[in-house]
């Protein structure tokens, strides 16, 4: 159980590393929902501070949306009772986070993406 755990761990660690190191711009015609909420974000907030405190909300709930999406498919996956039941368990947990962040979002006036970066969901 614990080697199920260590391997979800630096899944998440390796998905969040690498949408935070994703800095790629794109043309107007292909933003994703993660840049157009970038741009919003930066559009709202004139301070620096609270752009910064944006766009990490925005980045953490499209990390959310793919810890979400890789449970799921380990729990379609696997054939191991405990891989499942660990991937439920980060299904329930990741999305009530990502209510919670959403509702944090809206009453902070921060637009956040509706999905995973598309550049990550390509790979």
């Amino acid at each position: 159980m614990k080697r199920i755990i260590r391997i979800f761990t630096l899944v998440s660690l390796v998905a969040a590393l690498s949408f935070s190191c994703n800095e790629t711009r794109r043309d107007a015609e292909n933003d994703d929902s993660n840049e157009v909420a970038k741009e919003q974000n930066e559009e709202k907030f004139e301070d620096n501070d609270m752009e910064n405190d944006a766009d990490f909300v925005a980045e953490t709930v499209a990390a959310n949306y793919a810890e979400i999406e890789f449970a799921q498919l380990a729990s379609q996956r696997s054939d191991n009772a405990e891989v499942k039941a660990l991937a439920r368990q980060l299904v329930t947990d990741h999305t009530k986070v990502l209510g919670d962040l959403k509702t944090l979002a809206q009453s902070k006036a921060i637009t956040v993406p509706m999905e995973a970066e598309d550049a990550d969901q390509r790979k």
